[in-house]
């Protein structure tokens, strides 16, 4: 036992030190805290990867690979030198790995990939690792997830060519998710989750090339709205455009909810599209009048109309909506419009700063700017401000002092009472 441990601590430190100042050929620099090294080659040992007894252990745990299956593991490390990403893939083997529970000593561990075939991973140890906040799965993993495991402080979760589902349940606190259409997306259309009034961002991939109308349409309708706070939802597989069109029926046909997250700002289409014409176009537009809260589709080769179509949306096709919808309800007693003056200034600076910000100061501003001062009435009906047409005139304000309004019905009440008394005198 004790030639064993010797051996261990030879490996590590010629490993750590003695490759370190004269590193192999292509391979980086070894700075990693020693103690955090010597965890990162007992689970190179502990599972199987490398042999202490083998004569060029040490060229295989610098380089990364051996001759039994190529492996790979990748490092990063903060300025401590403590080890915060950890890639581990195990390629080209019939065997599958075991992933040992010394990786619980990685405390400041934030990054775990897991690629290959693991056999079982020690979920248990990984869920009290305090500052882990991002796990990708792309391993078919066998074991069993206890019950009593909670991963609370866990944000980004991704699970592809994997069935291990029972993550998600496990899961407190997500703001990103990746998963894979074919196994996940029923899943995510009948289930309740914790987290899920905090997701922020959604990629959905999928080994099936042919995707249909009808896999976007239950992405939008059926697994968004259980989803209030998505920000951005990421199509990693090749798009067909002519979706649009089944959700441009659905949205005419008033037979089907059509409610999707009140917060989704962003479509990414990862793969590319196909099937973009002038037909797929106009019903895209008609989504985009739909749900003016989407505001960006990264698509180059977007007609103008849909270009302008979303620069509307992101100055705040919202806020005008609002607006002619709550000013053609009150007011005048007959045909509404009444309080379309009433547009608040003080809202100005916030949409302003708004529109900057979505912008970066490009040409696309100045287009949202026009949009909104030609929809809303900024400065035209409020107090002290002058009719173009007839400037010797204000207009009359609403939002005048209400002791001028005094005067002059106190100016009225006088003129009443000379006139009664003068009717008097003559009587």
């Amino acid at each position: 036992m004790t030639e064993i441990v010797g051996k261990f601590l030879d490996v590590c430190y010629d490993s750590h030190y003695g490759l370190n100042s004269e590193p192999m050929e292509g391979c980086p620099e070894i700075e990693v805290n020693f103690q955090d090294w010597t965890v990162y080659v007992s689970i190179l040992v502990e599972s199987g990867l490398v042999n202490l007894d083998d004569e060029n252990v040490v060229d295989q745990i610098v380089a990364e690979g051996n001759d039994k299956g190529f492996y790979r593991f990748g490092l990063a490390y903060d300025d401590s030198e403590k080890i915060t990403e950890l890639d581990l893939t195990a390629r080209g083997g019939v065997r599958s790995f075991d992933l040992p529970t010394s990786i619980r000593h990685l405390e400041n561990l934030e990054t775990l990939g897991i690629y290959g075939p693991w056999k079982s991973l020690p979920w248990k140890e990984l869920s009290s690792l305090s500052s882990l906040k991002d796990i990708l799965i792309r391993s078919d993993v066998l074991s069993d997830i206890p019950e009593t495991v909670k991963f609370q402080k866990l944000k980004s979760l991704t699970l592809e060519g994997t069935s291990t589902m029972q993550l998600l349940d496990r899961c407190e606190d997500l703001d990103t998710l990746n998963i894979e259409y074919d196994q996940s997306i029923d899943l995510l259309c009948s289930s309740e989750y914790s987290w899920a009034k905090n997701l922020k961002r959604m990629t959905i991939n999928s080994t099936n090339s042919e995707m249909k109308g009808h896999h976007f349409e239950k992405i939008l309708f059926e697994v968004l709205p259980r989803f209030p706070g998505m920000i951005c939802l990421n199509i990693g597989f090749e798009f067909d455009f002519s979706s649009f069109k089944a959700i441009q029926d659905r949205i005419r046909s008033n037979n089907k909810p059509c409610v999707i997250s009140k917060s989704l700002q962003i479509i990414n289409f990862q793969a590319g599209v196909k099937g973009l014409s002038r037909k797929t176009e106009a019903a895209l537009l008609v989504f985009l009048n739909t749900f003016p809260a989407v505001r960006r589709i990264d698509l180059s080769e977007l007609s103008n109309e849909c270009e302008y179509a979303l620069i509307q949306n992101a100055a705040g096709r919202g806020i005008v909506q609002g607006w002619n919808h709550g000013s053609n309800k009150g007011g005048k007693k007959n045909g509404g419009k009444g309080n379309r003056n009433k547009f608040p200034l003080s809202a100005w600076p916030i949409i302003m700063q708004q529109l900057r910000r979505r912008f970066y100061d490009t040409p696309s501003e100045a287009t949202g700017i026009y949009y909104l001062l030609r929809e809303i009435p900024a400065l035209i009906g409020q107090s002290g401000i002058y009719n173009a047409a007839s400037p010797t005139k204000k207009y009359r304000s609403p939002l005048a002092s209400p002791r001028k309004h005094k005067r002059s019905s106190e100016k009225k009440k006088k003129s009443e009472k000379k006139k009664k008394s003068k009717k008097r005198k003559k009587d």
